[in-house]
């Protein structure tokens, strides 16, 4: 059975809440229950929700209504950094799903709506993985999104550049901050360090909708024990930058597959709004049923 694994540990600081929970479709969905769905739809049964203590019994409530109707769940608890209050990271939260991963998996973000295109690229991606022992090197795949299709219109966003070879393989990740559309139809944003820089709106970007073989679960976790000696306080281990390490090291090899499926996501209070227009008008075209899990 293939697996999915979803990030739903974030606390919502620029949105003001926990948008794992957000209801913003037109009958109180969540962006989560719609992954659910998509994914539910192209064939994956099963998936493992990560998050923190104080959303477990609220998420357990919610998907208990509709999606453990139609799919195995699994709750797995992130372990906060006790000094920030925070989750560790988004590599860390992967690996807290490991004891319930058996297999090749996809790892989604709870509060993104990834189309159901994506989520049937990434569900054929995984039939593709091997689901037997750990191999060297391990594979995996990312599905990348245009960058210009991935901005707010209410304020900068972050995300994940690819830097890839001639075959699609990944290279590398560029965090870059602050992205927004420039007049001129380029986005422009801030590296890490601070200095600025202007990318093609065609640029394929990282919106964490991966698929792994198992395999990883090793890497990532050597990677965390790694993170923790040289981390400064309220640092996160995140999984692009895990990634990166696994492919430049060669223990890891992913390939980049695009989609041109729409996504949907909010960054700011504001983001709410033109989303539920928008899901509203899904509803009434019929890309989802009224009631989802039936």
């Amino acid at each position: 059975m293939r697996t999915l694994v979803v990030l739903a540990a974030g606390l919502g600081r620029r949105f003001g809440g926990p948008k794992q929970l957000e209801p913003l479709g037109p009958h109180g969905e969540s962006l989560l229950e719609l992954t659910l769905h998509d994914a539910w739809s192209a064939g994956i049964g099963h998936a493992v929700l990560v998050t923190r203590a104080e959303l477990e019994v609220p998420l357990r409530d919610r998907l208990q209504r509709g999606a453990a109707r139609a799919l195995a769940l699994d709750f797995a608890l992130q372990e906060v950094d006790a000094a920030t209050g925070k989750p560790w990271g988004t590599a860390h939260a992967v690996s807290a799903a490991a004891p319930h991963v058996r297999g090749p998996f996809g790892v989604v973000n709870a509060d993104d709506l990834y189309g159901r295109a994506a989520l049937a690229a990434l569900a054929d991606s995984l039939a593709a993985l091997r689901p037997g022992a750990p191999s060297a090197p391990v594979r995996g795949v990312l599905v990348a999104y245009p960058l210009d299709r991935t901005l707010s219109s209410n304020g900068g966003v972050s995300r994940g550049a690819c830097v890839t070879d001639a075959a699609h393989r990944l290279l590398g990740i560029e965090e870059t901050l602050g992205l927004e559309a420039t007049p001129a139809g380029a986005v422009r944003g801030r590296r890490l360090d601070g200095t600025s820089v202007t990318l093609p709106g065609t640029t394929p970007v990282s919106l964490n909708l991966w698929g792994f073989e198992a395999g990883v679960l090793p890497l990532l976790a050597a990677s965390f024990a790694r993170f923790r000696e040289r981390a400064s306080a309220g640092e996160e281990h995140q999984l692009p930058t895990a990634v990166a390490e696994a492919v430049q090291s060669g223990q890891l090899v992913v390939t980049v597959r695009p989609t041109d499926a729409e996504w949907i996501g909010v960054t700011h209070p504001a983001d709410a709004a033109p989303v539920r227009a928008r899901l509203a008008e899904w509803f009434r075209e019929g890309r989802y049923p009224a009631s989802l899990f039936t």
